[in-house]
């Protein structure tokens, strides 16, 4: 009996496999390098609401570095949400900006193996389903 609840508690805590990821970019605004710019790291698999892994803001020169690290049963399915006032016109809302990553530079280690490279993106492109924010 002990050997089966002993078998059962490692197969339980092996399927939470420690997960890790990391991205690194820069954005700009037409000629100009993108300061301050709020970006957030999210985990599309991850139960429950609050499925945001990491958030920062961009340096005087437009870079941004996020990473991020979980345990969990299912795969890591990171994105990244970019909070831009780029190209808003007369609207006071934020521009809400989804860019789904490759599930590809996700590791199955507490450190992040192999960074992905954002580029760079200039946020006066305007972006499929891209959303306004009030906040």
């Amino acid at each position: 009996m002990f050997w089966t609840w002993l078998y059962f508690f490692i197969s339980f805590t092996a399927a939470f496999r420690q997960q890790s990821f990391g991205i690194r970019g820069k954005l700009i605004c037409g000629h100009s390098s993108a300061e301050g710019i709020t970006v957030k790291l999210y985990n599309d698999k991850a139960i429950g609401f609050n499925n945001q892994l990491a958030e920062t803001r961009t340096d005087g020169d437009g870079n941004y570095e996020l990473t991020a690290a979980t345990d969990s049963i299912f795969s890591m399915e990171p994105y990244l949400k970019i909070y831009t006032n780029c190209n808003r016109g007369f609207n006071p809302c934020k521009r809400e900006i989804k860019l789904e990553i490759p599930s590809d530079y996700v590791t199955r280690t507490s450190t992040i193996q192999q960074w992905f490279d954002g580029g760079i993106i200039n946020l006066q492109f305007k972006f499929d389903d891209e959303e306004r924010k009030c906040f």
